[in-house]
């Protein structure tokens, strides 16, 4: 009956690593549509600032450096947004290129090294269980119950090993 009921667990715990993994494509998906979305808004608004440059016979550079180096400090202040927002598009437009030429094996670590945070919540926040039937999907599916399955035997091992000073005790008492 307890082997039953181990195995039972054991299986439950893969499944469910299984199925968590398996949201992985869906939801790396989810934030990269996201990440273009915030990366074609900010690319809309340094084109405008670009267009503001040329109209001053400048590039972007030297217009941001003008903002900066201005001795009003409201003017200082707009350059530091601007600076921030160019630095902003930039890192977007580097994680964005990184995820779509990655493979299957690597998106993972690619897609934590270049997570932004704030497009990360917005995109759990609206995530919804999807079941995907692509490849990649298939992927972490697998290793999704590897993991599931080795969680279960370190927990169960941890159990034993806290467990087993009780057990001789109970063992010593009942002879005596």
């Amino acid at each position: 009956m307890l082997k039953w009921m181990g195995g039972l667990i054991d299986r439950t715990f893969a499944a469910a690593g299984g199925l968590l993994f398996l949201q992985a494509p869906a939801y790396m998906q989810q934030y990269t549509l996201r990440l273009s979305g915030h990366l074609a808004e900010l690319k809309l608004q340094i084109d405008t600032m670009r267009q503001a440059a040329q109209l001053s016979g400048k590039t972007l550079p030297q217009f941001i450096q003008k903002f900066l180096s201005s001795g009003d400090s409201d003017f200082a202040r707009q350059g530091d947004l601007m600076q921030g927002m160019l630095d902003r598009y930039y890192d977007m437009q580097n994680a964005s290129i990184a995820l779509q030429s990655t493979t299957v094996y690597d998106k993972p670590f690619v897609f934590l090294s270049h997570l932004n945070w704030d497009i990360a919540k917005d995109a759990l926040h609206s995530f919804h269980f999807e079941i995907s039937l692509t490849f990649e999907a298939l992927v972490y599916a697998i290793i999704g119950i590897g993991l599931g399955c080795l969680l279960f035997r370190l927990i169960k091992r941890v159990l034993k090993a806290f467990c087993y000073p009780f057990q001789k005790k109970v063992v010593t008492s009942e002879r005596s």
